[in-house]
């Protein structure tokens, strides 16, 4: 390849010397001869090459074989006289093998690289010489026979052994006889080559010259044509081809001039019909053939004009019905007959070559030519896509805005009030609770107490669903089990539902251990129950069963939405009732929806639900049947194995004391009723009505106070500031908060920054104490 270069330089000249006659590169007959001639040098480079290569390649491996069995003697000679530490008859015989022809050196080395014996030449021509020194040289790692080409050289390396390794062998091979013939098989294809190009170029020349000629003076003829028409060419006859072509020019002049009348004459109704539409255009013949589109109809059907050209109406505007995908077959007979423009069906579906499918509205009307006929339908039609896609998303949108409002209205509703309802519920359930302690062994006055806190419990449960649903409640999550809640609340459920209806319980065994609000959990199984109750007015079944299912992203239940994969509790909830329609069942969940009359159901009380629900990690699907029933099933993450488990237990007596406690608290029924609750246990309780009065009465004598009972939003001074205060001067008083604000308000306000005690209202007689016999402890 070394050569190629230098040998086809005159091939490249001639190129040369072509580019500097611009003219003469545009004549066919110049551009098929230097075609003609880089071919040839193609080809002739590519088979020098290819014999050069294989030549080349054949030998390097005959040589390498020839090594290799070369060097596997000698390394056995020089292993026999190692043994026999026979130094002078190894380099007489390593002399003598350095010798033969194509080697260039020789080398004996001991296992760690030190030469025994060192033999060179300068060149192939030369004589061997013997080197004397005894240094040490790299030797390979491995311990097999190597055969390396590098440098233009062939380099054998082998092991010396006798039982064991001795040594390496390694001889010098030169390739030098590969290179002379490579360079001689090169001198010799390119000097046939040259003369087979040389050749071919004349001959070529010959043949060409007077067919090129003739299409010479047709493409003249025919550049002309037009501001000639009917003129006649003549050229000398010949080939075939020519002949051909002579005739088609003299024929095409011919027929030149009644063509461009036609053509004038449609050039005019074509253009009034594209100038009549603003849109997507496809206009066809009676015979429903596509005879004319627009730039605007090629991008909406993905058909070319020309393509399209002739072909089938419904093969290029295909429609479909939008909600079916049916095809829709366009009327272009009854446009004809109709004689008038016709509306198609709205929003159809266009669907284009590539099958992507686009909304468009349409209409069609006949072609009236002068003489009044009908000749043909022209498809009006323009995408909405879109149109229709931002319109859906505006509906979206509003219909986001309208839940949103929804949910900001219930969460403004069950914010305001909750500070005042939590304040009332406190006192109530406090003097309920103490009612129940004082009735001791008159049942008659424990019920009433105890119907009066259960009822208050049920309203605190209520007002904490309805905080926990708009996001405003922290819940209390522990470890429960499912089946225990149930269980509890069975009695109470019995007598909400009435006799009329029987109540039907299949629990799985076992405990189903979740991570839960108690009494969050008790709200939904209230709610569900009351509007199956409800929903069963001459009686029925409602049965409720639990057991444990493995649940996954894909599993048809949960449709894509899981929010966690594993074991789940599964509680079903199913009545008897009259069931709902699906339009119903889609709004079910909607805040403020109700199929109730009006007085019987704010629309809140399903939407309670599933934010609950939502907030415990799990999903509630309901299913539904008009004259059948309806069925709640609620998919509960069931706690993971290992996990600290906390068992509910039953409400113990609090340990009262004797302690000296201030109370502060801005309410005074809620004072009352505290200082009452802390007076029953025993302690000693010194009261103030906001945090500023509680600071005073500290300064004046904080003596045997080891507790501090506030409230936290208070004004002038709130609980927050009236705690820095007492760590910063009386740190060892400590303090418990009570609120009946909301969580967000707290956070809000930025009160609560650290650790804190704090208890939210409303709560028991029993649970107060509890608390704050834990904050004197602690």
């Amino acid at each position: 390849m070394a050569f190629l270069p230098k040998s086809i330089s005159s091939v490249w000249t001639v190129s040369q010397h072509a580019e500097c006659e611009q003219p003469m590169l545009r004549r066919l007959d110049v551009q098929i001869i230097l075609l003609l001639s880089l071919i040839l040098t193609t080809m002739i480079s590519v088979f020098g090459w290819r014999i050069a290569s294989r030549q080349s390649d054949l030998y390097v491996r005959t040589m390498a074989e020839n090594a290799r069995v070369l060097s596997a003697t000698h390394a056995a000679n020089a292993a026999h006289l190692l043994v026999v530490n026979e130094f002078a008859g190894l380099e007489e015989q390593m002399l003598e093998v350095a010798r033969l022809p194509n080697i260039l050196s020789i080398n004996v080395m001991e296992m760690d690289g030190t030469v025994l014996c060192d033999l060179a030449r300068p060149s192939l021509k030369a004589e061997p010489k013997l080197s004397y020194r005894r240094d040490k040289v790299a030797v390979p790692s491995r311990r097999d026979a190597i055969m390396l080409q590098e440098n233009g050289r062939l380099v054998s390396w082998t092991p010396i052994l006798a039982g064991k390794p001795l040594g390496w062998l390694k001889i010098t091979f030169s390739l030098r006889a590969v290179e002379e013939m490579r360079e001689s098989i090169w001198e010799n294809i390119l000097l046939m080559g040259t003369l087979w190009i040389v050749v071919g170029i004349g001959l070529m020349y010959l043949v060409l010259k007077p067919p090129l000629q003739a299409i010479r003076e047709l493409s003249f003829f025919a550049r002309d044509l037009n501001r000639h028409k009917g003129r006649q060419v003549n050229v000398a006859r010949g080939a075939m081809e020519i002949d051909l072509l002579t005739d088609a020019l003299n024929h095409a002049s011919a027929e030149l001039q009644a063509a461009e009348e036609r053509l004038d004459a449609e050039r005019e109704r074509l253009s009034v019909t594209i100038r009549s539409i603003g849109e997507g255009v496809l206009a066809c013949d009676r015979e429903g053939r596509v005879m004319l589109m627009n730039r605007a109809a090629e991008v909406l059907t993905g058909w070319d004009a020309t393509e399209a050209f002739g072909q089938p109406f419904d093969k290029v505007f295909r429609v479909a019905d939008e909600n079916t995908g049916e095809p829709i077959t366009v009327p272009l007979q009854r446009i004809v007959e109709a004689g008038r423009a016709i509306e198609f069906v709205a929003h159809a579906l266009l669907v284009a070559r590539d099958g992507a499918r686009r909304n468009i509205a349409d209409s069609g009307a006949p072609i009236i030519n002068a003489q009044g006929e009908s000749i043909g339908v022209v498809i009006v039609f323009r995408d909405e896509t879109e149109w229709l896609q931002a319109e859906r998303a505006r509906l979206e949108l509003e219909g986001q805005l309208r839940q949103s409002q929804k949910m900001e209205a219930i969460g403004h509703l069950a914010g305001g009030i909750a500070h005042d309802f939590n304040n009332i519920l406190t006192a109530i359930m406090g003097y309920s609770s103490m009612l129940i302690e004082m009735a001791g062994v008159d049942e008659q006055r424990r019920s009433v107490a105890e119907k009066i806190l259960h009822a208050s419990e049920r309203a605190s449960s209520l007002t904490r669903g309805l905080l926990a649903f708009s996001r405003k409640q922290k819940m209390e999550m522990q470890t429960v089990d499912l089946n225990a809640i149930i269980r509890n609340l069975e009695q109470m459920l019995r007598r909400i539902i009435g006799e009329d209806i029987d109540l039907k319980t299949d629990l799985a065994e076992g405990a189903l251990l979740i991570n839960a609000d108690v009494s969050q959990i008790e709200q939904v199984m209230l709610n569900l129950v009351t509007n199956a109750r409800d929903a069963m007015a001459s009686g029925g079944l409602l049965s409720i069963v639990t057991l444990q299912t493995m649940m996954d992203a894909s599993s048809r239940e949960f449709e894509g939405t899981l929010p966690v994969t594993g074991s789940f509790a599964l509680l079903c909830i199913s009545d008897s009732g009259i069931g709902m329609d699906e339009a119903t069942v889609q709004r079910i969940f909607e805040p403020f929806f109700t199929t109730k009359r009006t007085g019987k159901g704010t629309g809140l009380g399903l939407s309670i639900v599933h934010g609950i629900i939502q907030q415990h990690g799990g999903l509630i699907r309901v299913y539904s049947n008009e004259g059948i029933g309806t069925t709640f099933k609620i998919y509960l993450p069931l706690v993971a194995d290992g996990e600290a488990v906390t068992a509910a237990v039953e409400d113990t007596p609090a340990r009262g004391g004797n302690e000296r406690i201030l109370l502060v608290e801005d309410e005074t029924e809620v004072r009352q009723v505290l200082k009452l609750m802390l007076q029953k246990g025993g302690y000693h309780v010194v009261e103030a009505s906001d945090g500023d009065e509680a600071w005073e009465l500290l300064q004046k004598d904080h003596t045997g106070i080891r507790l501090v009972v506030s409230d936290l939003i208070m004004p002038r001074m709130t609980g927050k500031e009236l705690l820095d205060r007492i760590r910063e001067h009386l740190p060892a008083i400590r303090v418990l908060f009570i609120s009946g604000y909301t969580f967000d308000v707290i956070q809000y306000k930025g009160i609560l920054e650290g650790e804190v005690d704090l208890l939210m209202k409303p709560f028991t007689a029993n649970r107060f104490l509890t608390r704050v016999r834990e904050a004197l402890d602690r």
